[in-house]
């Protein structure tokens, strides 16, 4: 006979094992002592237990199998020594064939998105009420009816393999490196993360890729560990409030697939893997501000040149959607979009062009009075951003 089960914690400790599980493959569940009873003598390998999380994400979130309990009092949920318990009674939970196909991509993922991810797949409370009859009492367990439990896991497996279905469809985006959209972008903190993104790029340019074109022209080549060196001293210096760990696996990759976005760079192709044993080549954006810069501005407007530029000479879809935006032409874009299967924050590019905008504007005299001397085309400039006032 099947035995049903469901579990009921702290979203944050929900977090943290759904974590362990993606990271060592094990996740691992604990009940405080005045459950002992319960875990000795009723909770027993081959049951099915469902993990609930409650507020802020109040649903179902996990499906396995219990494949062995055991005893530990050293502290396993960051929460135990607030508590003065460490939740010694444990089990190890086998997780259901459905979620595999998950795990891959809960591991690319912040807390933050993990929450909103666990949120969008979970089978709410209300859910539960409305759909089975079974409202969540308190306590951390709950037995479920053979044949509750048994319609609860048909659901559960169904949404979360179309779940994967979709995320199959989204993975095979992400290999593309999604390639209407600046995604590094969208990593970075705070109000002022369009002109830190421009200071960004700006400062990439200056120390590294246009020294080298301007020296060896086409002949210049890239290395991804290259230009990363380059951000990591950028950002050591620059006060961005961004964790070590979400710089190295997020921002930084993101960052240099950006640079080919804007066709600042190539390889291969603008869907190719750019692997660590791959050299990048001058694009055609790069090339143009090689050719006509001859002092190098800061690092501000340099960035807010370079994306101006890429509007105006790059290839790569996702400088056609900066081209488009510049003369707000959203269906187009829109079309870009869905070519691609693709997602676009129109908002957020939107506001990194008003960031290029304001920057040019700010530098009046140095757009209309000294620029030239640096050989940029104002006149070619201004046809897509306006006529500076």
């Amino acid at each position: 006979m099947v035995v049903y089960w469901l579990l009921k914690g702290h979203a944050d400790n929900v977090l943290y094992s759904i974590r362990k599980w993606v990271m060592n493959g094990k996740f691992l569940w604990g009940f405080h002592s005045g459950l002992y009873r319960l875990w000795e003598r009723e909770l027993q390998a081959g049951h099915i237990v469902f993990i609930y999380a409650n507020l802020p994400i109040g649903a179902i979130v996990f499906l396995g199998k219990i494949v062995r309990k055991f005893e530990d009092k050293t502290e396993f949920w960051p929460i135990d020594s607030k508590y003065g318990d460490s939740w010694p009674y444990r089990i190890e939970v086998e997780p259901h064939q459905c979620l595999l196909g998950l795990k891959d991509r809960l591991q690319t993922l912040s807390e933050g998105e993990l929450l909103k991810v666990l949120k969008s797949l979970g089978i709410t409370r209300h859910e539960l009420r409305e759909k089975f009859g079974v409202e969540v009492i308190p306590g951390s367990v709950q037995r479920l009816s053979d044949e509750v439990g048994l319609r609860v896991e048909e659901l559960f497996t169904a949404r979360i393999e179309q779940i994967a279905r979709v995320g199959d469809r989204v993975r095979k985006v992400i290999r593309k490196f999604n390639p209407v959209m600046l995604q590094a972008l969208f990593i970075l903190p705070g109000e002022d993360k369009f002109e830190r993104y421009l200071q960004l790029l700006g400062y990439i340019l200056r120390k590294l890729l246009l020294p080298k074109v301007m020296e060896l022209a086409e002949n210049a080549v890239f290395t991804r560990d290259e230009i990363v060196n380059v951000a990591s001293e950028f950002l050591s210096t620059s006060g961005i409030n961004l964790p070590a760990e979400r710089c190295n696996r997020e921002l930084k990759p993101r960052l240099t697939n950006d640079l080919r976005r804007l066709d600042i760079v190539r390889i291969d192709n603008f869907l190719s893997d750019w692997s660590t044993d791959k050299v990048a080549r001058p694009g055609k954006t790069l090339l143009f501000l090689a050719s006509k810069l001859r002092n190098v501005p800061t690092d501000l407007l340099l960035g807010a040149i370079a994306i101006a530029s890429a509007a105006l000479v790059g290839e790569t879809p996702c400088c056609e959607v900066l081209r488009h935006l510049l003369v707000g032409d959203i269906v187009a874009v829109s079309k870009l979009a869905e070519k691609y299967e693709s997602e676009v924050k129109v908002t957020e590019l939107e506001k990194l062009l008003n960031a290029v905008q304001l920057e040019l504007k700010k530098y009046r005299e140095v757009v209309g009075h000294v620029l030239w001397k640096y050989g940029v085309s104002y006149r070619l400039i201004t046809r897509l951003l306006g006529e500076l006032p």
